[in-house]
């Protein structure tokens, strides 16, 4: 979470949930595992085994954000559409507390000039009727790294507030989707074109559960799935890594 100014009291008011502190752990979602009581908020001050998706590291050093929610979804409602969404709600909320103008990626990540700035991370446990949600938010510190691209939110918030500020800010756009259900999925998709950090026509490369496909992206569906206009008609992607190529490429 953040090493400055942390105060759980303090977010524990200004989200009105269950919070649950941890100092120096492995990762949030391992922790949220044991669930207990939903829905419920794991932070952590730093993590030691920190995962993005498909498993991949994500660096996670003291002053940024790293949580886990825990919602109760037994029916499934909240569909493929909830990260982006959720990514979504957090870049309108941002820009309208004064903030940078913050982009999204699909399927998941958050964008500031470019560069990484946040990442979402989608479990659902069946058995248990709930949904967890990762939450990681680069505020203060910028993860170091051979082929990484990231950056801090507050380094382009000079008048910004402080990082447990932000960091609510982040969780409440978070919470805001995850309690609207369907609703909030609609709306966080709403705003999605305007957000975008893709063109419509944009040339994509994107690995999904079938594997390499390219072609023209065509935005996203009312669902949250990724559609790819391709030589066989158009596609949809419910998850999966994309990459934008060079023009000449496509």
């Amino acid at each position: 979470m953040i090493a400055s100014a942390w105060d759980p009291d303090r977010l524990r008011r200004r989200l009105e949930i269950p919070v649950v502190e941890h100092g120096v752990i492995g990762s949030t979602m391992d922790e949220a595992r044991a669930e207990g009581p939903v829905p419920r908020l794991h932070v952590a001050r730093e993590q030691r085994a920190g995962r993005g998706r498909h498993g991949r590291p994500w660096a996670s050093p003291a002053g940024n954000l790293y949580a886990t929610i825990v919602w109760p979804d037994p029916d499934g409602r909240l569909g493929p559409g909830v990260l982006a969404a959720i990514q979504s709600e957090v870049a309108d909320a941002i820009r309208g507390a004064g903030g940078p103008q913050a982009r999204c990626k699909w399927p998941n990540d958050g964008f500031v000039e470019g560069r990484k700035w946040s990442g979402l991370l989608a479990e659902r446990d069946g058995s248990r009727g709930s949904l967890r949600i990762g939450v990681g938010a680069n505020l203060e510190s910028v993860p170091q790294g051979p082929g990484l691209e990231a950056t801090a939110l507050l380094a382009h918030w000079p008048a910004g507030p402080d990082a447990l500020e932000a960091a609510s800010l982040v969780l409440e756009a978070a919470l805001a989707v995850l309690g609207d259900g369907e609703a909030g999925i609609r709306r966080g998709l709403a705003r999605w074109p305007a957000l975008d950090l893709w063109t419509i026509g944009d040339p994509l490369q994107v690995e999904g559960p079938d594997g390499l496909v390219e072609g023209r992206y065509g935005g996203l569906s009312a669902d949250g799935r990724l559609v790819l206009e391709t030589a066989g008609g158009p596609t949809r992607i419910a998850a999966g890594d994309a990459l934008r190529l060079h023009r000449q490429e496509a």
